[in-house]
């Protein structure tokens, strides 16, 4: 058995910083130090890998350079944020983000910052590359590095 069968996946669309579409499954490790369910999609996209692997239709493997991803796509079925404590005092941030190539989204995310830096601005300036932004049963996963300009709507 190779190990990306060992991988729980999730289907996904990644679209890239200049436009073009990649659909298929991503690979998330079934396990994590984190906590003990699989790791969540959030969680692959914020390693410090550079790379992440998907498996394309015909059955091939894929290995995707985060840094030209604007936006991976996926069906909502893990919650924002899995720990319950954290969830308890997670803030709730309503944005409208315009990202390269034009695209814009509208959703919810969860902010995890200090009571005193729970500001849009605060969320946006988080270190991390990816964030979630949910809306409906649809979750778009969002490079920092491909936000144009937010307009927070809280």
């Amino acid at each position: 058995m190779s190990d990306w069968q060992a991988t729980h996946r999730v289907s996904a669309q990644v679209t890239f910083a200049h436009g073009s579409v990649l659909e298929g499954e991503l690979h998330l490790q079934s396990s994590t130090a984190l906590h003990q369910s699989a790791e969540t999609t959030l969680e692959m996209l914020n390693r410090p890998d550079q790379f992440f692997a998907m498996t394309l239709p015909a059955g091939e493997i894929a290995l995707v350079a985060k840094a030209q991803v604007a936006v991976v796509t996926c069906q909502a079925s893990e919650p924002f944020i899995v720990d319950p404590e954290r969830a308890s005092v997670a803030t709730e941030l309503t944005l409208e983000v315009h990202v390269v190539g034009g695209r814009r989204f509208r959703g919810a995310t969860r902010s995890e910052l200090p009571p005193l830096h729970t500001r849009a601005m605060d969320f946006l300036n988080d270190l991390t590359g990816f964030f979630d932004l949910a809306e409906g049963k649809t979750v778009q996963y969002i490079n920092r590095a491909s936000v144009l300009y937010v307009h927070p709507l809280d």
